[in-house]
């Protein structure tokens, strides 16, 4: 999994350990992140792939304390937004959602006027049943525990899916005091973009264009899952699908994406 920022133990500090044995420390310490002044500014944590599941580690080494981390550091640094390109969860099933809250509960408590912003992407582990097909059921699961419907909520994709007919893709965007964030889910395990979904992405950045503060400077942040070519560590893990995502933005260079996959650490990127 990924922290923004550099958010990496400071050079010449103490390893932080891999594996606690059988039994997760019911109060895992936070690590020796460095800790950015405040300066006005939105303040946001990125992560992904840490693939919860509903037993303590997770498919990921360590995915629960992973996410406890990386969570009591957005707390400490007071983050106004999580955004997560995807691979939260390991399969579409609704205990590893339950893991997932139940430990970012245990940060940030039940008052949701005191969360930050979750932004949530589905990756192909969202999408996965245990036999890692598509899940029948993998979009109306995600929508169900992703807090998608928060007040920053502008829009949502109104483009069915091939995948689980009857829902739409989980694309949608949210603006964040001023700061706008696409979130791209496609459809299928492939994270699949296709035509329909190009033309209302586009028809969304060209409305948020319009946004005065994108206007003034504010770039558009994107979540997509799978990297892009020539953007991530050696291009890898980058594929055909991510080739869609790369012509909806070409027009547009004032959009910074996000993705995950490789389960390389930001400082790679």
């Amino acid at each position: 999994c990924a922290l923004a920022r550099e958010v990496l133990p400071k050079q010449g500090g103490a390893p932080i350990p891999r594996d606690y044995g059988e039994e997760e420390p019911e109060d895992p310490e936070v690590p020796d992140y460095p800790v950015y002044p405040g300066d006005g500014e939105l303040v946001t944590v990125t992560f992904a792939d840490v693939q919860l599941m509903a037993e303590h580690r997770g498919n990921t080494v360590n995915g629960p304390k992973a996410l406890r981390d990386h969570l009591n550091y957005a707390k400490s640094i007071d983050a106004d937004v999580l955004f997560m390109p995807g691979d939260v969860v390991n399969n579409a099933v609704q205990s590893y959602y339950d893991r997932f809250w139940t430990i970012f509960k245990s940060v940030y408590g039940e008052n949701k006027s005191l969360w930050p912003e979750i932004i949530w992407t589905m990756g192909n582990h969202e999408w996965y049943d245990t036999s890692e097909k598509d899940a029948a059921d993998a979009i109306a699961l995600f929508k169900a525990n992703a807090y998608i419907d928060s007040p920053s909520l502008v829009k949502m994709s109104k483009v069915p899916s091939e995948a689980n007919p009857g829902q739409t893709v989980a694309n949608y965007y949210k603006v964040v005091n001023g700061v706008p964030f696409v979130v791209i889910s496609g459809d299928s395990r492939a994270n699949t973009v296709t035509e329909a979904q190009k033309e209302e992405l586009i028809g969304w950045l060209d409305e948020i264009n319009e946004l005065p503060s994108v206007k003034a400077g504010t770039p558009i942040y994107v979540a997509y899952h799978g990297p892009i070519e020539d953007v991530t560590f050696f291009g890898q893990g980058a594929s055909d699908e991510s080739k869609a995502v790369d012509e909806v933005l070409k027009n547009y260079p004032n959009t910074i994406v996000f993705t995950g996959h490789t389960h390389y650490t930001n400082i790679n990127e």
